[in-house]
């Protein structure tokens, strides 16, 4: 009997060995691995169109995006946590076959390596529309995950399924099938209606598809489409006649990856380059007031602001220029908010703090002042290499118009003789 077991034991045991084990699904975790003073771009493409009916009229538009997304990695704690900045750069925005040059507002957000929002720390837009929704939990191929958020007014839920892994390029990269829906007969907002008028009924349908293209080994998007529909459709009344709203919108967009480049924009040409410690455009250190005079007439006096020990002086056109407060015909340093002006490395008014931090160094001198007719400013001056950055932190100077840069953007740039700072400002 114990011969018998034996065999079969063995008998057993051989077949086991010639039967192929089923593979098991790779499992990974996606996460964001970000490093600091790291910056990510892709050149992003989104097309809007619209349909619109009111009654028997319709109408159709098209709305055309391009620009280069940047996220930029400003800290990563202890703890891991990242701080990042997210924006729309060389943002040309084309409408009724026009074409239009946009600033746009950076977003700093903090979030957990597992796409976990923490704090939105400047900014207006949603981060959950900016960064993946991940996991939080290692997956498999063939798992799926779900997020919800609200789009055009309605709950809407994405589930994201992890389709395959694949080799590019040296790198393991997820390929993750994102797919949206939602709908809601809550009525949108149509404003204030005439007396007697109400909305009898109302329906809204939300529903997307896309892929994202994740790198495993270094934590980001490496490409994404999406396509999205939103359908909309309300009946409005009185005690005589009703009136049906209908709007259909198709959204479409593409995200590729471009190469870091720490020039963030096209050469800038010589009368127009800010050159720290040294120059805007024609305009040149050191100088003196009666030679300036001279060239370019009586200047306006503007005074001493707040947060400053130099005067300024204006010429129109032409920059502003920081008197020495001890000799009143010396020229310390000039000033633009030009958009044309920018430095060598395409930074001036409309640049982001971020992109200043990255570029220059993310520890210059910080001073935040209130100055009367533009509200809250930032400077952040950079005394060893003759340049300083004031940032727009108000946001009613924002709402002047585009002419004022927007909230955390450059509103104009100072150059200076370098070691001069505090001769300028009240340094802390």
């Amino acid at each position: 009997m114990e011969r018998f077991i034996g065999t079969v034991v063995a008998v057993v045991v051989m077949v086991s060995l010639a039967i192929p084990a089923f593979a098991q699904p790779e499992v990974v975790t996606l996460a964001y691995r970000l490093r600091p003073g790291e910056a990510v771009y892709y050149q992003l493409v989104r097309t809007f169109q619209r349909a619109t009916e009111i009654g028997t009229q319709r109408k159709a538009d098209e709305i055309r995006t391009e620009a280069r997304e940047a996220l930029r990695v400003l800290e990563v704690d202890p703890s891991g946590a990242i701080v990042v900045e997210w924006l729309f750069e060389e943002f040309k925005h084309t409408s009724a076959g026009r074409t239009q040059d946009q600033i746009d507002t950076p977003l700093w957000v903090k979030l957990r390596p597992d796409g976990t929002v923490l704090e939105v720390q400047r900014g207006q837009e949603s981060p959950e529309n900016v960064m993946l929704a991940l996991p939080g939990r290692p997956v498999a191929v063939g798992e799926s995950w779900t997020w919800q958020t609200t789009r055009c007014e309605c709950k809407t839920t994405y589930t994201y399924t992890l389709v395959r892994l694949e080799q590019s390029g040296g790198e393991r990269v997820a390929v993750i099938r994102a797919q949206a829906s939602g709908r809601s007969s809550t009525p949108p907002d149509l404003g204030t209606l005439p007396a007697g008028v109400s909305v009898r009924s109302a329906q809204l349908t939300v529903r997307g598809a896309g892929e994202i293209h994740w790198s495993v080994d270094r934590g980001r998007i490496v490409r994404s489409t999406e396509e999205m529909t939103v359908e909309s459709s309300v009946e409005v009344a009185n005690s005589e006649a009703s009136l049906r709203l209908r709007y259909v919108i198709k959204t479409t967009e593409r995200r590729d990856p471009l190469a870091g480049d720490p020039v963030l924009a096209s050469a800038t040409a010589l009368e127009q380059l800010i050159i720290p410690g040294k120059a805007i455009g024609e305009w040149t250190l050191p100088a003196r007031v009666g030679d300036y005079t001279t060239r370019y007439g009586t200047p306006a006096d503007r005074g001493i602001r707040p947060g400053f020990h130099a005067r300024l002086l204006r010429w129109e056109p032409g920059p502003g220029a920081l008197i020495d407060p001890s000799d009143a015909d010396a020229v310390l340093g000039l000033e633009i908010s030009d958009r044309q002006y920018r430095t060598e490395k395409g930074l001036g008014f409309g640049s982001s703090e971020g992109a200043v931090l990255i570029t220059y160094g993310p520890a210059p001198v910080k001073l935040d002042v209130v100055l009367p007719d533009l509200g809250a400013m930032r400077f952040l001056i950079y005394d060893d290499l003759g340049v300083a950055f004031a940032v727009n932190m108000d946001r009613a100077h924002a709402a002047r118009g585009p002419s004022h840069a927007p909230i955390g953007a450059v509103d104009w740039t100072i150059v200076f003789a370098p070691g001069s700072a505090g001769k300028i400002f009240q340094l802390p």
